[in-house]
This record gives structure tokens, sequence and C-alpha cells, in this order.
């Protein structure tokens, strides 16, 4: 069966109950589940949603640039809620499930299911999972760099308006006056935007 929309979006909880040896790898192994679950399923020419965290970490960069290669994709940042979160939603329209890249990409979310699920170096697994050779990045960041950059500036800029408006950052009153410029610092350099 297949189907023109497909949700990517469960999460290991911290309420979740799970033996000690799987708390480093039972995110990678979620994930990794429901991205084959998803391209198998998804109909040609479907969408599929899929929740991340931290834009700019390893993991999601790459999981961004796998599926620009068989999909048009955007983002989509909650502007309640969550929005002083790190998370975020990818949004792949127009997905080509039998594309080689993507019949690709389910053959490597399986190997890297099954290394965490079956085989005992999980934690080696998992930093595999975040972590890349500096030729990996630059040859990402060369193709994927510039689409990246476009793609983020609307999350980060929802993000820092949450968080210039968040209870714990002193509100409208003037103490968190100039925390959040560009860089991260006090700087009295240009605020992002």
């Amino acid at each position: 069966m297949e189907f023109d929309l497909v949700l990517a979006d469960g999460q290991v909880l911290r309420t979740h109950p799970r033996l000690s040896y799987r708390d480093k790898c039972e995110e990678l192994r979620l994930l990794t589940s429901q991205l084959v679950l998803a391209l198998q399923r998804v109909r040609h020419g479907g969408t599929i949603v899929v929740l991340l965290h931290r834009i700019d970490s390893w993991r999601s960069v790459r999981l961004m640039h796998t599926f620009a290669a068989f999909s048009n994709i955007q983002l989509f940042k909650p502007r309640t809620g969550h929005a002083i979160r790190t998370s975020f939603y990818l949004v792949a329209r127009n997905i080509r499930p039998s594309a080689p890249s993507a019949l690709e990409a389910v053959a490597a979310w399986k190997e890297q299911w099954k290394a965490s699920t079956l085989e005992e170096k999980l934690e080696s697994d998992q930093e595999a999972a975040d972590t890349a050779s500096d030729d990996m990045v630059n040859d990402v960041m060369d193709t994927f760099g510039p689409t990246l950059a476009r793609l983020a500036v609307p999350v980060f800029s929802i993000q820092v308006a949450a968080l210039r408006r968040a209870p714990f950052m002193g509100g409208n009153t003037g103490k968190n006056k100039g925390y959040l410029r560009a860089g991260g610092s006090r700087h009295e350099g240009a605020r992002w935007r």
C-alpha cells in the first residue's frame, strides 16, 4: 500500500523506558526505521514530513542533503509551541522513491538500524551517524551549502524571535538586550535577522 503523505515524527522521550545500553542508539534506531518505512510506502510524487532537531547538526544536514537528491525539500518551524526549541520539520515533496539515490538511502538506513540493533558496536555506530570526515563535510557543503543556508535562515529567525520573547530571557525589560546579536555575543554588531 502506498500513501500520498507519510509522517516520520516519532521521537524517543525521556520517559520512554529502555535498557541503559540503548540510551545512545535508540534515537538513531527510531529515526532510521521511520525513514525506511516512509520511503518504502510513499507514492511517487508524494510527501514525507520528518521531525528533526538541531538544523546545524551533521545528522540533520546529511539527512536534508540526502532527501534533496530525490525530492524537493523545504523546512517548517512552528511559530508557537516549540518555537524556542531546536526542533523543525523537513518537508520533502515530489518524492521519487525509486530513484537510485533514494534506494541507496534506504539501504544505508537499513544498515544503520541493523548495526545499532543487532551488533555490539552501538556507541561507535551512534558516533558515526553524527560525525564525518573533513572531505565528506566539504563535499556536502560544496553541493548543498547554499541551499542549507537559504533553508536555515527562516528556521533560525523564528527561534531567535521566540527566544527574545521567552520569559527566562527577561522579556522586553531590557535585561536581555544585546544577548542575541550576531555571533551569539554581546558584541554591538548587527542583530541576527
